[in-house]
């Protein structure tokens, strides 16, 4: 019978040992056992493309511009879209357009339109340019838009007109830049 007491006593110790082990490591676990990072967030940026459906519905592709869809649009009217944005609101920000662009004729006057576009429209902004010379040119401009609600089915659209045609260039020149205001 000793021996059986002997036995149980182990048993019981070695329970409560590996009890007294469990707890003592799920505690250094709980204080060490964190998984600590940081994540690096970045605004969008929207680059024009080549990508069209008809004449003049181009694609805006969201932070990465496929090379296979660059080159030049000539025409007296141009619509980039994204893809359905898929948010329900979109935060205060300056939106900083870039366009790559050469008018057909002198002091032409290009217009412009930024909005999100889908069950309702909301302008970011609008209004023109007058490009003097016929030559290439770069031309930047700041949009500010406050904090807007949107629906899941909104997206992004920017529309170039003008009387005479012009030729814009996206080969990742032509974007829009989007920061936190």
């Amino acid at each position: 019978m000793e021996k059986n007491e002997k036995m149980k006593k182990f048993t019981v110790i070695g329970i409560m040992l590996s009890l007294f082990i469990g707890i003592a490591y799920t505690g250094v676990l709980n204080y060490y056992g964190k998984i600590v990072g940081t994540i690096n967030v970045q605004a969008p940026i929207f680059y024009a493309s080549k990508d069209c459906q008809g004449n003049n519905s181009c694609k805006l592709y969201v932070n990465e511009f496929p090379s296979q869809y660059s080159g030049q649009i000539n025409n007296t009217h141009v619509d980039f879209n994204t893809e359905n944005l898929g948010a329900n609101k979109w935060y205060n920000s300056v939106w900083n357009i870039t366009l790559q662009i050469q008018p057909s004729s002198q002091s032409q006057v290009i217009n412009y339109t930024l909005k999100f576009t889908g069950t309702s429209d909301k302008v970011i902004c609008n209004g023109s340019i007058t490009l003097s010379s016929l030559e290439r040119t770069t031309i930047s401009f700041n949009c500010t838009l406050n904090e807007t609600e949107l629906t899941p089915s909104h997206y992004l659209k920017l529309i170039l007109t003008s009387n005479d045609s012009f030729n814009i260039y996206v080969d990742g020149t032509t974007k829009i830049e989007v920061n936190k205001k």
